[in-house]
C-alpha cells in the first residue's frame, strides 16, 4: 500500500473503519433530472436535434419563391460622371422542382426523427440506470440492516453460549470454532453490504454530476444514516 501511495515503506498505515449503514436513497424525478442534465452524451444529442430542426426549417423555407431586386450604376472613369444605370429583378420559381424539394424535406425530417428517437432511447437508458442503482442500494441497505440487527447479534449470542458451555465442561471445542466461524462470516457479510452500498452511492453521485455523497441529502433523496446498535463485545 505504501509503495502504491509513493510513501516510505515503513510508514505505518492508519486504522480503517467502515461507516455505518447509510440511509435510504429513494428513486425520484429530481434525481433523474440531475442525471439527465449532467449527461454529456445526451447534451450532444440535444444539440444534434436543434441542428436537425434548423436544417428542416431551412429546407422548408427553400420551397418559397426567392425575389431579389437591385440597381446597378456605372460611372465614367475620366470625370466620375454618371454614365448609365440598370435596374434588375430576379425571381426563382421552385414550383417546377416540387418533387426534389419534397424529397429533401422528407430526408431532413427522417434524420430529425432518428436523432430524436436516439435521444429518447438514451434518456430512457439513463432513467433505467438510475432506477437500477437505487434498487441495488435499497437491497444492500436491507442486507446490511439484517446482518447488523439480527444475524450478527444471534451469531454473537451463539458464540457466547458455545464458549461458556466449553469452559464449564459439557461443550465441545468444535462447536466453539463453528460458532466463531459463523460470527466472523456475519461480520464479513455486513462489511461487504456496507461497502457495496457506498460504492453504488458513489456511482450514483458520479452519474448525477454531484460533488460528494452529502449532495444526495441536499437534493432531498437521501436521509441521515440509521442509528447503529452498540458494537459487539466479541472481537474477531
Amino acid at each position: 500500500m505504501n509503495r502504491l501511495l509513493g510513501r516510505d515503506l515503513h510508514t505505518p498505515l492508519p486504522g480503517f473503519e467502515l461507516p455505518e449503514v447509510a440511509g435510504p436513497v429513494n428513486y425520484s424525478t429530481q434525481l433523474v433530472s440531475h442525471a439527465i442534465r449532467h449527461e454529456s452524451k445526451l447534451s450532444m444529442m440535444q444539440r444534434e436535434i436543434r441542428a436537425a430542426e434548423a436544417r428542416v426549417e431551412s429546407t422548408r423555407r427553400s420551397r418559397r419563391p426567392d425575389v431579389a431586386a437591385g440597381l446597378e450604376a456605372r460611372q465614367y472613369s475620366g470625370d466620375g460622371g454618371f454614365r448609365e444605370g440598370m435596374a434588375f429583378v430576379s425571381l426563382s420559381l421552385p414550383w417546377f422542382n416540387a418533387g426534389r424539394y419534397r424529397s429533401d424535406l422528407a430526408r431532413d425530417k427522417a434524420k430529425l426523427d432518428a436523432v430524436q428517437l436516439d435521444a429518447a432511447d438514451y434518456e430512457a437508458a439513463i432513467r433505467e440506470e438510475v432506477h437500477h442503482l437505487t434498487v441495488q442500494l435499497d437491497a444492500a441497505r436491507r442486507e446490511g440492516l439484517l446482518y447488523r440487527d439480527e444475524i450478527l447479534p444471534r451469531a454473537e449470542q451463539a458464540l457466547t453460549v458455545a464458549r461458556n458451555a466449553w469452559l464449564t465442561g459439557p461443550g465441545m471445542f468444535l462447536d466453539v470454532m463453528e460458532a466463531r466461524r459463523m460470527f466472523l462470516e456475519a461480520q464479513s457479510m455486513l462489511s461487504r453490504a456496507i461497502s457495496e452500498q457506498y460504492q453504488m452511492m458513489s456511482e450514483l453521485v458520479l452519474s448525477c454530476g454531484l460533488d460528494d455523497l452529502d449532495a444526495l441529502q441536499l437534493i432531498g433523496v437521501g436521509k441521515t444514516p440509521t442509528e447503529s446498535k452498540p458494537n459487539s463485545s466479541i472481537q474477531p
